[in-house]
Order: C-alpha cells, then sequence, then structure tokens
C-alpha cells in the first residue's frame, strides 16, 4: 500500500470530493469550524504556509483517503482533526485503508514534534475500532453539552476577567491540583496562545479558568475549575456566556471529563443539555530507552544511563 505523504495541489479534486464524506474527530475544530478542511489543505501546500492544520493523503488500491491533524510544529500533542471518507462498518479493505492512514498521520505527528495524537471519538462507531486496532488507547470519558443559541443573561456580578500573562503561573498551579495525574499524563494544560477566562480569589490565586473556542458553527468552553468553587460554578458559566460574541446566534458547549461530573448541575443551571458522549483517545509517538549514549571511560564505567526520546515506528496493519 503506498506510504501516506502530505497534500500536493495535485490533490485539490480529491480533496473537494472527500471533503463532504469526512467525519471529525476533534471537538473543537469539529464544533466551532466543521468538517472544512478545503482552505486549510490549500495554505498548508504553499511555501510557508503552515496554519497549524497539515493535511495528508494516502492513494492506494483505486482509493483515496484524506486525514488532516491539528497541530502547532513544535508542540507535544496533535489532535486528528479529520479523516474522509468516513468509515462503515464491515468494510475490511476501508479498515485496512484507514489504519495505514492512521499510522501514516501519527508518525508524520512524531516528526513534527509532537508526543502523542489525540482523537475524540463516538465509542459505537467504526471510527473507534480503527483507532484502537492503530494502537489508541482510551485515556479520559467525557459528556459534551450544549446550549441552544439564545441571548445571554444579564450577569449579577462581573466575577470573571480576561486572562493576561500575568495568570499563567496561577492557571499552571490551577491544573496541576485540579486535574488527576492520570489525566494529565495526555492533556496539556491551557496555553498561552488561546483565549481564556479566569476567576481570581481575594487572596489572587487562580480558581478558574475556561478556555474558549470560536467559529463561524458555535463556540467551545473547557473549563477548569477547583472544586472548591463549586457553589459559584454556576454563576461563572453564567459570566462567561456574557463574554461570548453573539450566543444568540450560535450554540455553545462545554466539554466535561468524568472527573469533572459535579459541573453537570451547574451548567443544567444555565441551561445547557446533555448532546453527545466520547472517549478520548491517545497514542505516544516517543518510547523511553536507556542506554549509554556515549562509551564510558574505564573510570567512569558505573555511569548512568542517558534517557533519549526516540520517535516510535509506525504500528504494522492488523490486516
Amino acid at each position: 500500500m503506498t506510504e501516506v505523504r502530505s497534500f500536493m495541489l495535485s490533490d485539490v479534486p480529491l480533496l473537494r470530493r472527500l471533503a463532504p464524506l469526512g467525519v471529525s474527530l476533534d471537538t473543537v475544530t469539529g464544533l466551532t469550524r466543521g468538517i472544512s478542511p478545503v482552505n486549510d489543505a490549500f495554505l498548508a501546500s504553499l511555501p510557508l504556509g503552515d496554519r497549524g492544520m497539515p493535511t495528508y493523503v494516502l492513494r492506494a488500491d483505486g482509493r483515496g483517503l484524506l486525514a488532516q491533524l491539528r497541530h502547532r510544529e513544535g508542540a507535544t500533542h496533535a489532535h486528528i482533526a479529520y479523516i474522509a471518507p468516513n468509515l462503515s462498518d464491515g468494510d475490511d479493505a476501508a479498515m485496512a485503508a484507514w489504519l495505514s492512514l492512521i499510522d501514516g498521520v501519527t508518525a508524520a505527528a512524531g516528526a513534527r514534534g509532537a508526543h502523542s495524537v489525540h482523537a475524540e471519538v463516538d465509542p459505537g462507531s467504526a471510527a473507534f475500532v480503527a483507532l484502537r486496532e492503530a494502537g489508541f488507547a482510551v485515556f479520559a470519558r467525557q459528556d459534551l453539552w450544549r446550549r441552544a443559541p439564545a441571548p445571554a443573561s444579564p450577569s449579577p456580578a462581573r466575577m470573571l476577567q480576561p486572562r493576561t500573562s500575568m495568570h499563567m503561573i496561577g492557571v499552571g498551579t490551577l491544573y496541576a491540583n485540579a486535574v488527576p495525574r492520570l489525566v494529565q499524563q495526555a492533556a496539556p494544560p491551557p496555553e498561552a496562545d488561546e483565549r481564556g477566562l479566569v476567576y481570581v480569589n481575594a487572596d489572587r490565586s487562580v480558581a478558574g479558568h475556561i478556555t474558549v473556542y470560536e467559529g463561524r458553527l458555535g463556540i467551545l468552553l473547557k473549563a477548569l475549575l477547583h472544586p472548591e468553587v463549586c457553589d459559584e460554578a454556576a454563576a461563572l458559566f453564567a459570566d462567561a456566556i456574557t463574554y461570548l460574541p453573539h450566543p444568540e446566534r450560535a450554540p455553545v458547549y462545554c466539554a466535561v471529563q468524568r472527573y469533572q461530573d459535579w459541573l453537570r448541575g451547574p451548567l443544567a443551571e444555565v441551561g445547557f443539555e446533555p448532546w453527545a458522549r466520547q472517549v478520548v483517545m491517545v497514542k505516544y509517538t516517543v518510547r523511553r530507552v536507556q542506554h549509554p549514549a556515549y562509551q564510558p571511560l574505564p573510570a567512569l564505567e558505573q555511569a548512568p544511563p542517558v534517557v533519549e526520546m526516540q520517535v516510535a515506528e509506525p504500528t504494522a496493519n492488523k490486516r
């Protein structure tokens, strides 16, 4: 089967044909921008055109497949944003092609500097089966809550404020204290270039952070709140909505992982309803290798090993 390669301008006809047939594996792009990889793929194919959405192509056995990553070059985490065409149950040839594509995209992410690749998927879908066979493991389960388009209710008191660089140390401390260690292994803290709102206690510690992802189709919130502010959570969500542009025109979503189940009540209070369930899957592109990186001198024969990171080889297809 032909190797996975980067998108080229000669692939535009394939892209236009397959774009409507794909499936989103990333809530950030899927809920805010939808499945529309055409512009990103075209711009990424131009010199200096990397916008953090590289596109890859697999042509083999009369099939054409596309996959797109959400990844800034050098960042340690990448997300599979999109694969086309979608996978149907019982199609063994399509499954084999998907596995080759996923392995190639994972290797490409590692070459770009990513240590792990993530995908968010319906646990009952054929895509879930393919990702599992490709070596992805479930590390979290999350629910998506949805607020229908409606005007923001007036907030009785301004509780949140736009995050600045001065808040980032406090956000890191909140992340370390509020996110379980197992989840921290695969989920990064809020990034400085993302839009965020913070809740600062009277002692100037950051007790809450809400990341805001905006797009033409909707707005996605990811909340990081310390359990100690559970009584204020509903008011914090209500205040966050007042910061959003035109919440009366587009739906607002909130991703809630299982360790955050206590947020269900506050979300319901401000008009959110359960909408979908997902599993968050991850595959690491590096492995720990322990061996001497040099030949020690006789007097230093007990020198400790050096830990290096190597890009893992793509997983062989199981079919």
